[in-house]
């Protein structure tokens, strides 16, 4: 009798240990295929790294001698080598791929550069890669109800928190001062030309809260979303946006369950527009404060 207990207890074991070999090896297996979907993706638009003039191939030009990302932009413009060069993406090339490609995301120096998708609800890409490839790693994505030119009060970007650190993976070093200190803007490049974003507040949001309005026309309440999350940041950036800024959030998971959502807000603060980065004399950025 006790032989066939252990034979059955050995049985399970060994079943269990499949499953979870399975599991994992599954998982590695989808990791890889996002991973190549979107080194593919970089490649098409011609995004080859994560840092500046090496990622586009921008020459010395650009830039030199007039300051860079740390630059005060209450002086009204700066060169912004960063930006002109995510200007030169080539989003045509993705859009034939797939046609609900809008834009690239990029935070400079670090391995948040991906392509921005808009879809028809906010639950396709959740699974599915930008190639529209079913895969748990999923797309980073504008919220549905926004508009793809980020032309709304808050602009809403959705991403998995993949513990490879893909995806929106890196946002959670945003409870660091010091990650913020290195990594303070975010790009998003659209057609018409490259907006920057300055992070002002990190922190965990109920999802009843106004972090996620998208239109707010009045004054107060405007001022109420950004006394809220300046309040419940984590990390104090010195950063105050008023009610006449533009925001974006972005949105992931906390890790520790589904009530909450780990969010990363920032302010809009330049652009940088196409047709300037194709004139050798106009590569400036366009202060918005």
């Amino acid at each position: 009798m006790k032989k066939m207990i252990y034979r059955a207890l050995g049985i399970l074991l060994a079943c269990g240990l499949a499953t979870g070999i399975f599991v994992v090896g599954k998982r590695e297996m989808d990791y890889r295929k996002g991973q190549a979907d979107y080194d593919h993706a970089r490649q098409l638009a011609g995004v080859f790294g994560q840092d500046g003039e090496a990622a586009f191939g921008l020459g010395e030009d650009i830039g030199e001698g007039q300051g860079g990302l740390a630059e005060n932009f209450a002086e009204g413009f700066s060169a912004d080598p960063y930006g002109a060069g995510l200007a030169k993406i080539d989003l045509s090339a993705l859009k034939k791929v797939n046609d609900e490609v809008i834009g690239w995301i990029a935070i400079p120096d670090s391995d948040l550069s991906y392509p921005l998708l808009k879809g028809k609800d906010n639950q396709y890409y959740l699974n599915h890669t930008w190639k529209k490839e079913h895969n748990p790693v999923g797309a980073i994505y504008l919220d549905c109800q926004v508009d793809s030119g980020l032309d709304d009060f808050n602009t809403i970007i959705y991403g998995h928190r993949m513990r490879n650190l893909s995806m929106f993976g890196t946002l959670k070093f945003y409870a660091d001062i010091q990650y913020w200190e290195k990594h303070p803007y975010i790009y998003l490049a659209v057609e018409n030309g490259v907006y920057r974003y300055r992070i002002y507040s990190a922190y965990e949001a109920a999802l009843d809260k106004n972090t996620y309005s998208i239109n707010i026309a009045d004054q107060n309440t405007k001022k109420d979303f950004f006394r809220y999350g300046v309040e419940h940041s984590v990390i104090d950036t010195g950063v105050v946006p008023t009610e006449d800024d533009r925001v974006i959030t972005l949105s992931t998971c906390t890790g520790s369950g589904y009530s909450t959502r780990w969010v990363v807000q920032a302010v809009r603060e330049a652009y940088v527009c196409v047709e300037e980065v194709s004139n050798p004399q106009g590569r400036f950025v366009h202060s918005l404060r």
